[in-house]
């Protein structure tokens, strides 16, 4: 059910006047790209009956290529901008799920999947950072697993928090925030995790650095496991 939501908001609904909020219509006449929103809707009465041998459903996918754009960098520009607005789509998507600390996830897992080489993320980052637009003004984040106990399922990360972790990252010009029930960060769809955020993508390899050896100081004198 969710995965059709997220198609609803993403196209809009013919059940509802399409005027009163922003789909993906709006971003095609806006960039003139054309954009693809790919969707299995398996029926959810499939997976209720036992008796149907009926696969998991296929994520949800999106298409953008630049459309009737001749000269590269026109085409590069208007594919930007295009990724830009669909995911600020995706983003108010979280807002009315109510799970809005689940963005820096998103906006990770996005960018990392979408095309367009060095762009938005540099082949040279060893923690595969990415880079996000806030109105125009860009930054770079990456994100890092979490470890667990792997009885109880309890994510750890308060030794994170420690003052000499955090101005070691903050040197770096870098935050860093622990997503996650146990930390005072509810998600809702997604497991605990951390965003490391920063100007540029060479000082967010480094706090992550930081944050890594800490997790690895902390596997080796704690019986938990890294996802």
């Amino acid at each position: 059910q969710s995965q059709r939501d997220l198609f609803f908001h993403l196209v809009g609904s013919k059940h509802k006047d399409k005027r009163e909020k922003r789909t993906v219509s709006h971003v095609k006449n806006e960039t003139g790209c054309h954009i693809g929103v790919n969707f299995e809707n398996v029926s959810t009465r499939s997976f209720r009956d036992n008796t149907r041998n009926t696969p998991a459903a296929t994520p949800i996918s999106l298409t953008i290529n630049a459309g009737h754009f001749q000269h590269s960098s026109a085409a590069l520009r208007a594919l930007d901008n295009a990724r830009e607005k669909i995911l600020e789509l995706l983003l108010d998507y979280m807002d009315v799920i109510h799970d809005a600390n689940s963005k820096g996830r998103l906006m990770y897992e996005v960018l990392s999947s979408c095309g367009g080489g060095e762009h938005h993320h540099p082949k040279e980052s060893t923690s595969r950072a990415v880079r996000v637009s806030n109105n125009g003004d860009y930054s770079f984040l990456s994100l890092v697993e979490l470890p667990y106990s792997s009885q109880q399922k309890r994510y750890h990360a308060n030794f994170l928090l420690h003052r000499h972790i955090l101005v070691r990252v903050k040197e770096r010009d870098c935050t860093l925030r622990v997503c996650g029930d146990d930390f005072r960060v509810p998600l809702k769809f997604c497991n605990p995790h951390i965003v490391v955020r920063g100007r540029w993508w060479e000082d967010v390899d480094r706090a992550v650095e930081i944050v890594e050896n800490a997790i690895g100081k902390h596997l080796r004198a704690c019986v938990c496991i890294l996802r």
